[in-house]
């Protein structure tokens, strides 16, 4: 069965905010993005593969609840617009807490979930939207992905999202791929 289009608020800001049952995923505010980093550094699992500049700045950011999804002011908050990046935060639409992050490069995927929130389906739930707003909003036919032999939660993670595995590298593609966004158009 084809993975159905999400809607997609797509503001000219470049905000591009969609919804799951569970989740708002929000691109490139650079606050979510923060937060993130912020996270992570508590996480010895993550820290240990992010930088440490991003890492000491994301210690600096205030933890709590974040703003609505759907705002975005007169787009200060945003990252500059670049086609062949893109952050992805995933917030709790009950809690409005930040639970998990995606970042693409080109068609490169990284992201996780934080560690209070694992098990409970919120990877599956955002790595799955996320790649439908991938192929069918930007129009990336293929996102890969790398994962250790030995990392077993990732490769998981990453099967039951429809990524298949070649050596330590995972892609998932799209013949219905199609760009529907008319202000970011990634370079392939």
């Amino acid at each position: 069965m084809p993975a159905r289009p999400l809607p997609v608020l797509c503001r000219p800001t470049g905000l591009h905010v969609t919804q799951t049952d569970r989740l708002w995923l929000v691109t490139d505010r650079v606050t979510d993005h923060a937060r993130w980093a912020r996270q992570a550094a508590d996480d010895p699992a993550p820290a240990a593969e992010w930088p440490a500049e991003l890492l000491r700045h994301g210690r600096g950011v205030l933890l709590g609840p974040v703003a609505d999804a759907i705002v975005d002011g007169d787009g200060r908050d945003l990252l500059p617009p670049d086609p062949d990046r893109l952050f992805v935060a995933a917030i709790n639409r009950s809690t409005h807490r930040l639970i998990g992050g995606v970042s693409l490069t080109g068609h490169h995927l990284l992201g996780g979930i934080d560690r209070a929130e694992r098990r409970r389906g919120y990877g599956h739930e955002m790595l799955s939207a996320v790649c439908r707003l991938a192929h069918r909003h930007f129009d990336l036919a293929r996102l890969t992905a790398v994962c250790t032999p030995g990392n077993e939660p990732a490769r998981r993670w990453l099967a039951a999202a429809g990524f298949t595995p070649d050596g330590a590298t995972w892609e998932h593609t799209d013949p219905g791929h199609t760009l529907r966004c008319p202000g970011r158009r990634p370079r392939r």
